[in-house]
């Protein structure tokens, strides 16, 4: 298989969302799915800068401003654009 499990790191938490902070092609925090062939059992939207997504079915380019639901175990990964600054929220779901 060549698509990762990405795994919320703050999942347990007392704040169990991810908020990745992309600045031209660089996370923060580091994530593994990160630039990869991802997916994970959260949701995920992501804002802000352009970007490419790309399914198994489709790749969608977002310009700035535009924002993307991907849902729960969807095969994705977010391309950030040259300059871009994007924003992505990971949702841990309630049982």
């Amino acid at each position: 298989n060549k698509y990762i499990n990405s795994k919320n790191i703050n999942a347990q938490s007392d704040f169990p969302y991810l908020v990745l902070d992309v600045i031209n092609h660089h996370a923060n925090p580091i994530n593994p799915g990160f630039n990869v062939m991802h997916w994970h059992s959260e949701l995920q939207f992501s804002i802000k800068g352009t970007v490419n997504i790309k399914t198994l079915e489709k790749a969608e380019i977002l310009s700035a401003g535009a924002g993307a639901f991907i849902n729960q175990n969807v095969v994705h990964q977010v391309i950030h654009q040259n300059n871009s600054h994007n924003f992505t929220l990971v949702d841990q779901l309630s049982d």
